[in-house]
This record gives C-alpha cells, sequence and structure tokens, in this order.
C-alpha cells in the first residue's frame, strides 16, 4: 500500500496534467471464472465493491476471465484537477 500511496502522491505533486487518468492493473494465471455466468451481476463478489467505489470516482473497471485462463482487472481513474488553495493531504479534484 506504501508503493501505491507514493505513486499517486507523486502524480499529485509532480505530474503536471500530463496524464488524464491513473491506471491500476491486476492479473494471474490462477483458475479464472466464467464471466458470462455472472450475466454482469457480482453482487455477490467482492468486485461489487471495488466497480462501486471506481464509478464514484467517475472511472471503469474491466475484467477478463476465463475458466483455467487466470483473472485479469484493469482499473482507470481520472486524473481531476487539484482546486487552488488545497494543501498537502487534502486531495480534492474539481
Amino acid at each position: 500500500m506504501i508503493i501505491v500511496f507514493k505513486c499517486l502522491y507523486n502524480i499529485y505533486k509532480k505530474d503536471g496534467g500530463h496524464h488524464e487518468n491513473i491506471h491500476f492493473s491486476y492479473f494471474d494465471n490462477g483458475i479464472g471464472v466464467d464471466l458470462s455466468a455472472f450475466g454482469g451481476s457480482f453482487k455477490h463478489m467482492g468486485l461489487a465493491g471495488i466497480e462501486n467505489r471506481v464509478i464514484s470516482l467517475e472511472g471503469r473497471v474491466e475484467l477478463k476471465s476465463a475458466l483455467q485462463k487466470g483473472f485479469h482487472v484493469d482499473i482507470y481513474i481520472p486524473i481531476t484537477p487539484v482546486q487552488k488553495g488545497d494543501y498537502d493531504g487534502n486531495i480534492i479534484g474539481g
């Protein structure tokens, strides 16, 4: 978590508006899951909480998986400009 925090802090302090979004990616080579079996509903999985949080930040989640093919999640969160007068530790989008 410290590594992710440091990366986000560097974007906030030093990016200068050169990037449009933050991209998180996770993948494994596990047993995978048949996503079509869920019909777009992940209410019984931890993915619903992740998806809701990302959507609340105006981002998007892309899931890719198949049985015996592992699991891959891409999360994109837009970077919003910081309002004038904000200070370190209080990152507020405007």
